[in-house]
């Protein structure tokens, strides 16, 4: 996912790289297996870090998607942001016959999102994980030509021409219709920025005369949510203008961005903006000059980043 330089400074979130994360393999999934009509042996139920058997001989050629089982929430659709816990092994083994575990999320201790089924991510998991329901646990065998085929991630462990075996825990989605909702707040700063644009639209940033940096980073909620009440993690979507040249410097809304998973302590003064507060909720974090010192910008920028709520985890 692009960001921009200050949004990587500033914020953690997991995207799926699916890269090494030197993983052993191994697991505390306990006894439970689901032998699969592919032949493919999988230890654990949903939620757990699965530990996988795979079978002698050469894999299909063919995607191979078998849902191990299945969940009764909502249908996973094209555009969706999707939150998903998964494990990644190559068909072939390490060097030394160990299974060759390239990345996890379980030891991670908190599930990935990423926009699913417009090619943010590789076609085997586009094709295989759209139209399955959250609360799924779901296997797929994905040959070269829909995972990374001769160009595997720089310095992971899979090599040119790899099959890649996942399986996913379908932990929550969100359409991308999903925006802000509650009433706007009253008695906002004089200096803040002029923020419009309502449930799923991107919102427009404007900077009058009144509208000055400030010099110590702060957030202020200027839509009360009247959504599900906040977890330790949100999905938010975001817009970041520069007060210097009054431009949009990178949006959720963008081709190929999307929304962010974070914790709200993440952005300064946003954790105690958003206490109490729930889904739905929109706030304006300005960033000083001071806390946004980047490459582009040695002497500091300062920003204000427009957060939408849009789900909790």
């Amino acid at each position: 996912m692009r960001r921009t330089p200050a949004l990587a400074a500033v914020l953690l979130a997991t995207s799926l790289a699916m890269v090494a994360c030197g993983s052993d393999g191994s697991d505390d999934s306990g006894d439970d297996v689901v032998a699969t009509e592919s032949g493919i042996d999988v230890s654990g139920e949903f939620g757990d870090k699965p530990e996988l058997d795979l079978p002698e001989g050469d894999p299909s050629d063919d995607l191979v998607v078998e849902v191990l089982s299945e969940g009764d929430g909502d249908e996973v659709q094209d555009g969706d942001y999707l939150i998903a816990d998964y494990l990644g092994q190559t068909w072939e083994p390490a060097e030394g016959g160990e299974a060759n575990v390239f990345d996890n999320s379980y030891d991670r201790g908190e599930p990935a999102g990423f926009s699913i089924g417009i090619g943010a991510v590789i076609p085997g998991w586009d094709e295989g994980l759209v139209g399955k329901t959250t609360g799924s646990r779901v296997l797929l065998s994905i040959p070269p030509d829909k995972a990374y085929a001769d160009a595997p991630p720089e310095g992971s462990s899979i090599e040119a021409g790899a099959t890649l075996v996942f399986v996913v825990d379908l932990v929550d989605t969100f359409g991308a219709d999903a925006g802000i909702s509650g009433m706007p707040v009253s008695d906002l700063p004089a200096d803040m920025p002029t923020v419009s644009g309502e449930a799923s639209e991107q919102p427009t940033v404007e900077f009058p005369d009144s509208a000055t940096p400030v010099a110590t980073s702060t957030a202020d909620v200027v839509v009360d949510g009247d959504g599900d009440d906040l977890g330790e993690r949100l999905v938010i979507k975001v817009v970041q203008a520069s007060y210097t040249t009054k431009e949009t410097q990178f949006s959720s809304w963008d081709e190929g961005a999307g929304p962010i998973t974070m914790s709200p302590d993440q952005l300064p003064g946003l954790g105690a903006a958003l206490e109490g507060r729930k889904v739905g909720t929109r706030a304006v974090v300005r960033i000083a000059a001071a806390d946004n010192v980047t490459e582009q910008a040695p002497d500091g920028e300062p920003i204000v980043i427009v957060v939408d709520v849009i789900g909790t985890l």
